[in-house]
């Protein structure tokens, strides 16, 4: 009963430190969201959010992909995606995604940074402005978003 218990305990606090780790060691990346829907119909006030490496062009990467495999993308100094690929690049900054699939001559990506909660004001206000996502990404790839703010430039 005692190590059912601990071995619980564990498990959560594992789990806990899985999800938070990026946001206590990662590097501040700031990347440019692009236009969408302001509130998600089935979550409510869920912003939905996409970046420019959520969708590019298959040519920055010689792999071939199918739906679900880890794909890591390299972003230039405008966090832009110049590459991608199965293996973890060795220099910085890049994302650690998931293969969704191919749209045409298209890469489409998953990152786990695409849905923002937002109170009703906030997301009609979202909805209406140039925003910047504020993410901390760990030394794998692995990113967290912190926030999502109005594009002051």
């Amino acid at each position: 009963m005692r190590m059912t218990l601990y071995f619980n305990a564990l498990l959560l606090l594992g789990l806990f430190i899985f999800a938070k780790y990026p946001l206590w060691i990662g590097d501040d990346l700031y990347l440019k969201v692009l236009p969408v829907d302001p509130v998600d119909p089935m979550r409510g006030r869920y912003v939905t959010l996409r970046f420019d490496a959520s969708r590019f062009p298959s040519n920055l990467t010689k792999d071939s992909f199918k739906h679900g495999d880890t794909i890591y993308v390299s972003l230039d100094s405008e966090m832009k995606p110049i590459s991608a690929s199965k293996d973890r690049p060795k220099v910085k900054p890049f994302l650690k995604g998931m293969f969704q699939s191919y749209l045409g001559d298209e890469i489409s990506v998953l990152y786990g940074l695409e849905a923002f909660f937002a109170q009703v004001h906030e997301a009609q206000e979202l909805e209406t402005k140039e925003l910047i996502a504020h993410i901390k990404v760990a030394g794998d790839g692995e990113g967290r978003l912190v926030s999502v703010q109005v594009d002051t430039k």
